[in-house]
């Protein structure tokens, strides 16, 4: 293949890449690129396609960069699309300003080689650099060193810049910049899980991953949260400290204080609700759930992996609290009671197969065992 095939310009520059080959580390810096690369192409899709809420599927995968060899001198590492672009239909896109582009992978490196370019000249980020990708420069460049640098360009070299280390601060600064420490809760699926580091990835409805830091928090994720090989598993709740971008977009959490299936969360907030209510809310009698009996409600819950998707709280009229949920033609009640007691019954079809258990003090280890298996013993 001639060189106009290449995909565009790789070269790193300095003292230590005079030498033949090229440094082992230094090839983390094209595995970043690609990643910027890709998400850059997903947000110019949902940029062009406003009513798609996820960008266009296998996008990633389809985006295949192949390192075919290393020039001369400094480490210039030739790159090419690999053969399954080939067999790819053609991705046409006409940006805002009426250009046309082959296909996303090519205006993506074009975008990033104008960012580089214009954070180096301290203007900031070009306008049409989608904003949610600026925190994928975090790694870029972090292999270099002083007196090296990266150059970037299309093949045609319409589109060049370099970065360095003094850039790639810039792109730290702007990064720190656009994010802010707040208190967030983001619903999603758990699509990767690394319990020796504490780090854990969220797939929002968008499409988005986001990086969750839980190991210092002291808490477990279990790996029934976990998504299988087709991304499917169970909703889940995270919530704790994240960095969240000036426009709002969330981009990793640092701190996580929870991650609860989503059907839990809607209980615990209807115990909230419930939480409101006064004395007299049924009739002259009828009395408010009581706080103690709220607080031992959370408490239980929240030690809970998950709960039955029609697992609903009601107020009892005695200040006490009453949860109904059904299995086949099996319904469940569980009181927890205004005097401390823990009441739990399992209706069969046949009335003479009904049983119930009562316990005059809450009992952690039962509950548990009566709302996640049914067991009464």
């Amino acid at each position: 293949m001639a060189d106009d095939d290449r995909f565009g310009l790789f070269k790193l520059e300095g003292e230590r890449f005079e030498a033949a080959g090229v440094p082992v580390e230094a090839l983390l810096e094209l595995v970043t690129y690609r990643s910027l690369l890709v998400d850059v192409a997903k947000q110019c899709y949902l940029r062009d396609n406003p009513d798609r809420e996820r960008s266009k599927r296998h996008l990633d995968r389809n985006f295949d960069l192949r390192l075919e060899g290393v020039d001369q001198g400094s480490s210039d590492l030739v790159i090419r699309r690999g053969v399954t672009a080939e067999v790819l239909k053609p991705v046409v896109s006409a940006t805002r300003d009426g250009t046309i582009f082959s296909d996303y992978y090519d205006e993506s490196r074009d975008l990033v080689a104008d960012a580089v370019h214009s954070v180096a000249a301290g203007n900031g980020l070009p306008i049409n650099f989608p904003r949610k990708s600026i925190a994928k420069f975090r790694n870029f460049g972090r292999t270099l060193e002083p007196g090296s640098r990266l150059r970037l360009a299309s093949p045609s070299g319409s589109h060049s810049a370099s970065l360095d280390v003094n850039v790639r601060e810039a792109f730290l600064a702007l990064i720190a910049d656009e994010a802010q420490a707040a208190r967030q809760e983001v619903a999603g699926r758990l699509v990767e899980l690394d319990t020796e580091r504490g780090v854990f990835h969220l797939r929002t409805s968008d499409g988005d991953r986001i990086p969750c830091l839980y190991g210092f928090s002291g808490i477990a994720v279990p790996n029934e949260l976990l998504a299988d090989e087709n991304g499917d598993g169970p909703l889940v709740t995270v919530e704790g400290e994240a960095l969240v971008s000036s426009e709002g977009t969330i981009q990793r959490f640092t701190s996580v204080s929870a991650v609860r299936r989503v059907g839990l969360d809607d209980v615990l907030q209807k115990l909230d609700v419930i939480s409101h209510l006064q004395d007299g809310w049924l009739d002259r009698t009828s009395h408010a759930v009581s706080d103690d009996v709220l607080r031992r409600a959370r408490s239980a819950l929240k030690d809970l992996d998950a709960v039955p998707e029609d697992f609903q709280p009601a107020p009892l009229p005695d200040g006490g609290l009453r949860f109904e949920w059904a299995r086949g033609h099996v319904e469940y009640v569980l009181e927890f009671e205004a005097d401390g007691g823990l009441y739990m019954c399992r209706l069969a079809e046949s009335a003479d197969q009904d049983e119930d258990r009562n316990l005059s003090a809450f009992e952690s280890g039962a509950f548990r065992r009566f709302v996640t298996d049914g067991q009464l013993d």
